[in-house]
């Protein structure tokens, strides 16, 4: 078996502000976009990566990195039904994760 390497990226996000003085969500979605693993933030994909799990923990990395930064930020894996669930929250889930 070849061994598991990890791609981190870093986004850094510029301080934004929404209505009523909530900071900006950095959200990073962990999508299977043809037939490959990524990590979709702003638009962009990131990636790929092996496995799903591989693509959790990387953007897990990224949105800790954003949280450390003064953002809301979290991660979304899409279902096999295409819909989203939150995986991870910056501030309210450990760091890293378990497993």
């Amino acid at each position: 078996m070849p061994p598991l390497t990890l791609r981190l990226f870093v986004v850094i996000l510029p301080p934004g502000m929404r209505e009523g003085g909530e900071m900006a969500r950095a959200q990073y979605f962990v999508v299977l976009h043809q037939g490959e693993w990524k990590v979709s933030f702003e638009g962009k994909h990131y990636g790929p990566y092996r496995t799903q799990r591989e693509a959790i923990r990387s953007a897990v990395d990224a949105a800790h990195v954003s949280g450390k930064n003064g953002h809301d930020a979290q991660v979304l894996v899409q279902g096999q039904n295409n819909r989203f669930r939150t995986e991870w929250t910056y501030g309210n889930d450990l760091y890293p994760p378990p497993g």
